[in-house]
């Protein structure tokens, strides 16, 4: 879901080309490979692909362990508090 809403908000920054580095292997293997889930997880990454495929000229799904990504990560949790 998160995925879901960062897609939302970048398109609402009216971003074309966008690079979106995630720490979870399963979504960047759905992107990259096409695994299929039949569960609602795949239904929210279906339509994560079809706002993508509707919203970006050019995308980039990476898959970025969270260890390499702590700075982003703390930030990320101290702007909650």
């Amino acid at each position: 879901m998160g995925h879901l809403h960062a897609i939302q908000w970048v398109h609402d920054l009216t971003f074309l080309n966008v690079n979106f580095e995630l720490d979870a292997k399963k979504v960047v293997d759905f992107y990259i490979k096409g695994k299929k889930d039949i569960l609602e997880f795949g239904e929210i990454l279906e339509e994560c692909k079809r706002c993508c495929n509707l919203y970006f000229e050019n995308l980039k799904v990476e898959f970025s362990r969270r260890k390499t990504n702590d700075v982003a990560h703390n930030f990320a949790r101290e702007a909650v508090f």
